[in-house]
């Protein structure tokens, strides 16, 4: 067993081993609340995976000066009346019964839960993955302790709308959960810049094992995962996969994967300019018609993407395009809003495109700020291809599969798209 996963292993079956922060965490952790660091698609993954994922025997690495949450049993009957209470000034808003205008359109209102925001200790839930089955992952804002770079996992789901705690990661947005397993980056212990990436297969006596052989990326996306496929992009630019944690597979490409929806990734061949797909089951590559690899108003590459199987999606700037990934015709060209020191995400679903972007944060530092208890406004851009008609709204929004998730007032609502 290599040094990588004998940490691990000693990290997830005893106690927690606290490592001296890194001079750059506490930017880290600021860049991480502000860029949600990227909300992934996710297919082919079920609550019943996430209660799975919390019966995993291992002890929780809990935040400083945090409570100890109780330990979570999920259930999948609904819990209308939320099972956790925060202090908060002023009190929370009322519970939404309607959709906004506008929304109420898009989404069938019958199918529609609340997911409160309240956390104990008076911290918000913010929503980070949507899966396709309508669960959520989530983490108390801010994501991580800066002392630490250690964050919990909250989640919910349709038949349960309180969030749950499920346990307690380093770099907390990077944790997805597939069918049977879990993944996760790790700062490499000589470098903190470098990153690893660790599946742990749920069963007894499973260890976590390191997928990567070499450092990944350094920029986002690191890796994606979709239908139990993770795939990833090793620091020389040689893309790799592997189903849950099986031994992985290099991939006939090479470049940045900057989306997949499977069996397609799509590579961003940077310096070269243009975009391939590549079939994880076939290994066929073939050029994306008129999908730009570099930005006509951003510099450098491309790396924000979002696709389905009948759209892709990129933005360029303040510019977000969508298009046919067989055919490049543009289904549509927004004007969508930026901010300088601001996040973006873009999401894909079976029926729409989700853009929302984020005013600059202030960062972890400033603990007792208003701005901290009620983060800074978002906005968002909700695209419907089929009508090619757009919903500007006020806060956050995000799609997966066949359902919608938006933020209104002090809770998420989430509801089936029409």
């Amino acid at each position: 067993m290599g040094e990588l996963e004998q940490t691990i292993a000693e990290r997830l079956t005893a106690g927690v081993e606290r490592a001296h922060p890194p001079p750059d965490l506490a930017a880290r952790v600021r860049d991480a609340v502000t860029r949600r660091r990227r909300l992934r698609r996710r297919a082919g993954v079920t609550g019943t995976a996430l209660a799975a994922a919390v019966a995993i025997a291992v002890p929780a690495l809990f935040v400083a000066g945090e409570s100890t949450p109780p330990p979570v049993t999920p259930s999948r009957s609904p819990s209308p009346t939320p099972s956790v209470t925060a202090t908060r000034s002023p009190g929370p808003s009322p519970t939404p019964t309607t959709a906004p205008q506008g929304l109420d359109q898009l989404v069938d209102m019958s199918t529609a839960v609340t997911i409160p925001v309240a956390l104990p200790g008076g911290r918000r839930f913010g929503a980070r993955a949507l899966y396709p089955d309508g669960t959520v992952l989530g983490a108390p804002e801010p994501s991580a302790n800066p002392d630490s770079g250690i964050g919990p996992v909250w989640w919910a789901d349709p038949a349960s709308p309180t969030a749950r705690y499920l346990r307690d990661v380093s770099e907390p947005a990077y944790f997805e959960i597939g069918t049977h397993f879990q993944v996760w980056l790790e700062t490499r212990k000589n470098n903190d810049d470098l990153y690893d990436l660790v599946c742990h297969e749920q069963g007894k006596g499973q260890r976590p094992v390191r997928l990567n052989r070499r450092a990944l990326v350094h920029n986002p996306p690191y890796y994606l995962l979709d239908r139990d496929v993770i795939v990833w992009t090793k620091d020389k630019g040689t893309i790799w996969m592997a189903e849950g944690c099986t031994e992985p597979r290099q991939l006939p490409v090479t470049g940045h994967a900057v989306a997949f929806s499977h069996p397609n990734v799509y590579v961003n061949s940077g310096f070269s300019g243009d975009l391939r797909r590549v079939n994880v089951r076939t290994m066929q590559v073939e050029p994306v018609a008129q999908a730009p690899a570099r930005g006509k108003k951003a510099e450098g590459t491309l790396d924000e993407y979002a696709a389905n199987p009948d759209t892709l999606a990129w933005l360029d700037s303040d510019e977000l395009t969508i298009a046919d990934p067989r055919t490049g015709r543009r289904q549509g060209i927004l004007q969508v809003p930026r901010e300088p020191g601001g996040g973006t995400e873009l999401t894909a679903g079976d029926n729409l495109i989700v853009y929302t972007a984020w005013p600059e944060y202030r960062g972890p530092e400033c603990l007792e700020c208003p701005e901290y208890r009620d983060p800074p406004h978002a906005t968002a851009r909700i695209h419907d291809p089929r009508t090619g008609r757009t919903i500007s709204y006020p806060g956050e929004a995000f799609t997966a599969g066949d359902w919608l998730l938006w933020s209104q007032g002090d809770y998420y609502r989430l509801a089936r798209v029409r």
